[in-house]
This record gives C-alpha cells, structure tokens and sequence, in this order.
C-alpha cells in the first residue's frame, strides 16, 4: 500500500506537492483562526487557574484544530461566491488548488479532531462550547451573511465563545 491516506483517497487527491500543503493551511485562515485561540487562552488566565502545562497544551491544539476546521468548512461553504469576488477568487477552493471534496474533509476531520482532543484532554464543557462555534459560525453566521446586514450581530456569538472555552478549561465551569 502507498502513502496515500484514507482522506486524500475519499477526496479522490493525493497530496502531493508542497503547494497542496500551503494551501490546505491557507484553508485554515490562520491568522483569523489563531484570534479564537489567543481569546480562549486569555479565557482561561482570566480565570487565574493553577498553570497546567498539559492542560493549556490541550486546549491551544483542540481549540486550533476546531478553528481551523471551521474555517475550511466556511470556505468550502462560500467557494462559488469567493469565485466571484477579486479579493477572494485565489482562495484555495475557487482557484482549485484543492478540490471541494478534500476540502470538506480536511475541514470536518480538524473540527471533530479539536473537539475531541477537547473533550480528552480538557473537559466536556470545553467541547461543547467549541461545538457550539463551529455550529453558529457555520450555520447561522456564514449562510446570513448573503441575507442580512445583521449578519455581523450574528457573528459575534461565535466570536464571543472562545473565551469561554478557555475559562471552561481553567475552572470546569462558567
């Protein structure tokens, strides 16, 4: 058997070039991505807990990993519109540097990989809040974005929950 992993064989790709791997981080919108990280790590020394090396560790990887697929799968979401606009047309997605089909799932392995490292090495309430970001970013903010100019008032909510998550880590609780 080669190297191919089950993923790229779903996605009917094989990543093969360092230009794929670029462009599966460009998917993750890093620089946006690392804003819900360093939120939830202010969440949680906030709550000034015992420092926990392993347990921040935790939640800086679950917590990059559940935003980073999130806006993968915001991405794949908003592709044929990104085709249509200049400033996002070189997207990985509308420029085809990625199928839709990898895309989809690269985005949903790191949502349920963040969420379950979470859930491991964090606690439940921890995932569920990341969940509950990933869902209101992805269902009620991305699709009210082309109906509403509230749709911003929308997007706060999932802006609004990775400080939670990292208070959840330190305390068990909000």
């Amino acid at each position: 058997m080669n190297s191919e992993t089950s993923a790229e064989l779903l996605a009917g790709e094989k990543v093969e070039s360092k230009s794929h791997l670029l462009a599966l981080l460009e998917l993750t919108r890093p620089r946006l991505s690392m804003l819900s990280v360093i939120t939830a790590i202010v969440g949680y020394l906030a709550a000034q807990p015992q420092r926990d090396l392993s347990l921040l560790a935790y939640l800086i990887l679950g917590t990059s990993l559940a935003a980073g697929g999130a806006a993968a799968l915001n991405q794949w979401i908003e592709r044929d519109a990104d085709a249509r606009m200049e400033r996002t047309r070189n997207r990985p997605l509308p420029s085809v540097a990625l199928s839709p089909g990898l895309a989809t799932i690269y985005g949903l392995a790191q949502c349920i990989g963040g969420d379950l490292l979470l859930l491991a090495g964090v606690n439940g309430l921890a995932a569920f809040l990341a969940l509950l970001t990933q869902l209101s970013y992805l269902l009620a903010y991305t699709p009210l974005k082309k109906h509403t100019p509230f749709s911003a008032e929308f997007g706060m909510i999932p802006g609004a929950i990775p400080p939670l998550i990292g208070w959840a880590a330190a305390e068990g609780g909000i």
